[in-house]
């Protein structure tokens, strides 16, 4: 516009110049005219080009802080989208790499966190089992802070548990599987954890996490109000991530199921293993029980044939020794009685080791229950290792030492069972020392062995029960049984032992004391009462012949069976009946129960070659009872007087017929 209202001025100055008539006005005027005419359209122009510009670099600027604007805005969507990328990226790391649900759970929750989509967030899982909703998560990130500045918001919040039907708003949303948002307070929170005033001004988002129409999560978090767009803006967009939790969550589980069931199945499977493992430990056990039962009654039945024949040995040597007064009869008869008595306590001994029974508590010579156990190895450590082409030197040393406090049985299987693990330990030869002495109030008794020795490990469990390093052999028991039985009366035990060079079994045990007021029953006078009539009932001939030698000073009868001595019996035709408990026919008790029928008073002994114990109920239909072989005759002599004072002193009963 300016340049035309130039032109248009130029035109009109230069047709007033040419066109002024002669005598008119001066050209000059209308030059002047002219060019003020031109200097003010030049002027309007150039005002107009002025504000054109002005306007021109106003729309530029509002174009430019439009442009700014929308980089800002641009800039702010693609840091919202690097977070939600951010996150999207660890998730998916969590749900790749690891199947376990609480690595899932807390890369969740860390991440939302860390990188700021949400300022707080609780995590609540759905527990379709038990149709309920548990809080596991609870964070949120302190002011000022950043990083992994993040901790609980309330730890009573975490291990609250909904049943899907409460009206809480954590378990509705589980329930309906819909976006939940609250302004303010809302009657369906937790009023025991939360409080109304706290709602004021602030906005409550619950978001499930789903996987088609199954709710498997629900997270909740929360806002101010002018921040209610830019979170549901957030939530919005991270809908895929929500759908790659799910994802996770649902595998998660799947995976603890399987891990629930494999445990199950493994619980299953070793409960079985130890099941068949108890089951074969207790048919062996029973096979053992079995063996063991069928040895203790050979055991008894070799006892009661020993004793028998040790009756027709014993009974001769101690008559030789009344009636003789030759000098080397005497002797010899000693000799035989010596050895006949020492014989019926070995098997006396051995019967309750097999059997497994306990004597009582009494004084033991400790060097005579040493010879017997040395001798009863002797095939184990001499015999047998000299066959392999090896020798073992066995040595005793017995010093001074008193009698123990134990019992002859429990001493001797002690003994027993330490020889036999020392010659365990030689299965190339070697020595084995024996030896005891008195040591304070006690006895020191010491078996010691140059074999292999046991390291610390083995020491500290080699009297547990059932622990033994022999392959195949032996059940475990026989150290944790002479520890038992060591220790049962009083005394202590332990062991020393190198590797390579050898074990010493140390056994503290403690000395006899006899009680106060207890007089030696060794050379009391026998008991002594009139002649009497006795019968004695015996399949053992050797055994009645003794018996009757020994009572020569009485009437005696014999019989062999108990029919015969029943159809001998008549009130008062006897004054003592010794009854043998093994007879042909009948068992000696019945015997003894019919003998008492027919003469209520008649005084009944039982003699037996069995090891009885005190409360056997056999023993109750007799008034005496002798153990074969009798270790003198004056204490059979004495048993049958008793029984005669015994019938003497009942009074005269009239036997029921």
């Amino acid at each position: 516009y300016p340049f035309l209202f130039g032109i248009l001025g130029t035109v009109l100055t230069a047709a007033g110049y040419f066109l002024s008539p002669p005598g008119g006005i001066p050209w000059i005027i209308l030059t002047n005219r002219g060019e003020a005419f031109l200097a003010i359209w030049v002027a309007v122009g150039f005002c107009l080009k002025r504000r054109q510009s002005e306007e021109r670099i106003q729309r530029q600027e509002q174009q430019i802080e439009a442009r700014t604007q929308a980089l800002t805005e641009t800039h702010q969507k693609l840091y919202e989208q690097d977070r939600m990328l951010t996150a999207f990226h660890e998730v998916g790391n969590a749900t790749r790499s690891s199947l376990d649900l609480d690595e899932v759970l807390d890369t969740l929750s860390r991440q939302v966190i860390e990188t700021g989509i949400f300022r707080s967030l609780m995590v609540a899982i759905v527990d379709e089992h038990t149709r309920s909703v548990n809080v596991v998560r609870s964070l949120i990130r302190r002011p000022g802070e950043s990083g992994l500045g993040f901790g609980p918001t309330n730890p009573d919040v975490t291990g609250i548990s909904y049943d899907l039907s409460d009206r809480d708003i954590v378990a509705e949303v589980a329930r309906k599987g819909h976006l939940e948002v609250i302004e303010g307070w809302d009657k369906r929170f937790n009023t025991e954890i939360q409080r109304p005033e706290d709602y004021r001004d602030k906005v409550s988002y619950f978001i499930p996490v789903k996987q088609g129409d199954r709710v498997l999560a629900v997270l909740a978090t929360g806002s101010l109000q002018k921040d209610k767009a830019v979170i549901l803006q957030r939530i919005k967009g991270m809908q895929p991530l929500l759908d790659q939790v799910a994802v996770a969550l649902d595998h998660a589980r799947l995976y603890a199921e399987v891990q629930e069931r494999q445990k199950v199945l493994e619980n299953l499977n070793q409960r079985q293993a130890r099941d068949i493992a108890e089951r074969r430990e207790t048919e062996r056990k029973l096979v053992q029980l079995e063996r063991l039962r069928a040895l203790g009654e050979m055991s008894a039945g070799v006892s009661h044939n020993l004793n028998n024949i040790l009756t027709g040995i014993l009974g001769p040597a101690q008559i030789l020794h009344q009636i003789s007064h030759d000098p080397k009869v005497l002797e010899q008869a000693n000799m035989i009685r010596t050895s006949s008595i020492r014989a019926r306590e070995l098997v006396k001994r051995l019967h309750f080791a097999v059997r497994g029974e306990e004597e009582t508590v009494q004084p033991v010579c400790l060097a005579d229950i040493v010879e017997d156990a040395v001798q009863a190895t002797r095939p184990r450590w001499k015999d047998e290792l000299e066959s392999r082409g090896h020798q073992i030197d066995m040595g005793v040393e017995i010093v001074g030492a008193p009698l123990i406090r134990g019992s002859q049985s429990g001493l001797f299987s002690v003994l027993i069972n330490l020889l036999v693990n020392a010659v365990d330990a030689l299965p190339e030869g070697g020595k084995i020392w024996v030896a005891a002495r008195q040591n304070n109030h006690r006895v020191r008794l010491t078996v010691q062995d140059t074999g292999v020795g046991m390291d610390e490990a083995t020491q500290r469990r080699v009297f547990e029960p059932f622990f033994t390093t022999k392959m195949d052999v032996g059940t475990g028991l026989g150290l944790s049984t002479v520890y038992g039985t060591v220790t049962r009366w009083g005394g202590d035990i332990r062991v020393e032992s190198v590797p390579g060079e050898g074990t010493t079994f140390i056994l503290d045990l403690p000395i006899w004391t006899e009680p106060e007021g207890k007089e030696k029953t060794d050379d009391e006078t026998p008991v002594q009462s009139r002649s009497g009539k006795i019968l004695v009932v015996g399949d053992e001939k050797i055994v009645g012949l003794m018996v009757a030698r020994m009572l020569m000073y009485h009437q005696v009868d014999r019989v062999e069976s108990g029919m015969e001595a029943l159809e001998r019996l008549a009130p008062g035709t006897y004054d003592v009946v010794l009854i043998d408990l093994g007879l042909a026919d009948m068992s000696g008790d019945e015997v003894a129960r019919k003998i008492r029928e027919i003469d209520p008073i008649v005084g009944l002994v039982l003699i037996t070659g069995w090891e009885l114990r005190e409360d056997d109920e056999r023993l109750s239909a007799f008034d005496f009872w002798l153990q074969k072989p009798f270790a003198q005759p004056d204490y059979v002599r004495s048993t049958v007087a008793m029984a005669i004072q015994l019938r003497d002193g009942r009074p005269e009963i009239s036997p029921e017929r």
